[in-house]
């Protein structure tokens, strides 16, 4: 039910209906905790509540309510690295715990704090190369990694470090 409520919440993002779509992730997200608490060592049950955060933190977050999006990113992150601690070194959730971290970092770019968002991308760089390394033909890791170097590149031009962005983009 959790993870059909998510996928109805989806729809309803693609038609920009938030509410509806707010409604059906919330929904997602009472019965996936609850299959957690029940489950505690089920990583299936823990992997669909962090799905159901993240799509919170996205709608709160197209909303332009920040302080929401980070109430509901920081959970998704914290879900995220219970998955790894669950499941160590599954690709599955070594890549959540990344894209929980991103979100965050999204979030301080966001705001212009670009301090916090440049040691975040560089930290989520770190963690995508480290999987890389085991993984080499993860196409969906190597495109992340084009990603990371957009986005410091986009923090060096904003910052007037024009040298640094090139590089970056480069």
């Amino acid at each position: 039910q959790a993870k059909a409520l998510t996928q109805i919440g989806d729809v309803r993002m693609e038609k920009a209906n938030f509410s509806e779509a707010e409604r059906a992730f919330q929904n997602a997200f009472d019965r996936a905790s609850a299959l957690a608490r029940r489950h505690p060592d089920n990583g299936n049950m823990l992997f669909e509540r962090a799905q159901a955060e993240f799509w919170l933190a996205f709608v709160a977050w197209k909303r332009g309510e920040i302080p929401r999006a980070r109430q509901w990113s920081t959970q998704y992150r914290d879900s995220a690295a219970a998955l790894v601690a669950r499941e160590k070194n599954s690709v599955r959730a070594q890549r959540e715990l990344i894209s929980a971290h991103h979100n965050l970092a999204v979030l301080e770019f966001d705001e212009g704090n670009y301090t916090a968002a440049r040691l975040a991308f560089l930290a989520e760089d770190a963690q995508v190369r480290g999987i890389l390394a085991a993984h080499p033909d993860e196409l969906g890791l190597r495109l992340k990694r084009a990603d990371l170097a957009s986005r410091l590149g986009l923090i060096e031009e904003y910052s007037g470090d024009f040298g640094a962005a090139l590089e970056r983009f480069g």
